[in-house]
């Protein structure tokens, strides 16, 4: 996603510390996405339409309130839906999203060295034995092994690697809540039940949800 996010956008989220930065900088890139039309995808002419009065709105304007970011990886989410998503026109499986998006996925591991030749494209910098990789994508808690497919600019396939450490579970699950508590409708609250039948040793696992609408 981080990959994605700096081709169509020029934003690279690892130059930020601060959720008010990144979101400057993100309304900056949609204004000159919204000057250069012709050379984007449709999702920037859907953003040049919302300018009736030829002032550019900024992601706070385009989103409510309670669906505003709180987190780097939330906002980098934000810029990809807002400048990337509608031009993945051809099937495109987009991988390596924020952790703090993806609260019940497992952390991304180190891959083999045939498997980073394989996908040369991504950076490998960030990556770690299973360890937070701190900000080098742009993302406060590192990337997770989580895919979402997507054909003519609409997400088809979401799947992850399903986290089955209840420590970290319940670390995650408490953010979330936080998150919860200052108006993001889209967190997760504690799951007890959930964190008990990890306790109890639920055996690895993935998930793959494919919608067809």
């Amino acid at each position: 996603m981080a990959t994605l996010v700096r081709e169509h956008t020029g934003i690279d989220f690892r130059n930020f510390c601060s959720v008010t930065s990144a979101m400057s900088a993100a309304d900056e890139a949609l204004r000159k996405l919204e000057c250069n039309n012709d050379n984007v995808s449709d999702a920037a002419g859907e953003l040049q339409a919302i300018n009736s009065s030829g002032g550019a709105k900024t992601l706070s304007q385009r989103v409510p309130p309670h669906l505003l970011p709180k987190t780097l990886g939330g906002v980098m989410a934000l810029v990809f839906e807002e400048a990337v998503e509608a031009s993945l026109w051809h099937p495109t499986i987009v991988t390596e999203y924020p952790l703090e998006i993806s609260p019940l996925a497992r952390r991304l591991r180190q891959r083999s060295s045939a498997g980073a030749a394989a996908s040369a494209r991504q950076s490998s910098s960030h990556e770690t034995d299973g360890q937070e990789s701190g900000n080098a994508d742009g993302v406060e808690g590192g990337l997770v092994e989580r895919f979402e497919v997507f054909v003519a600019g609409r997400e088809l396939a979401n799947a992850f690697s399903e986290l089955a450490d209840p420590t970290e579970q319940r670390s995650r699950f408490e953010q979330q809540a936080a998150l919860k508590a200052l108006g993001d409708t889209e967190a997760h609250a504690v799951d007890e039940a959930y964190l008990v039948e990890l306790e109890q040793a639920m055996p690895p696992a993935g998930g793959l949800g494919i919608g067809m609408d």
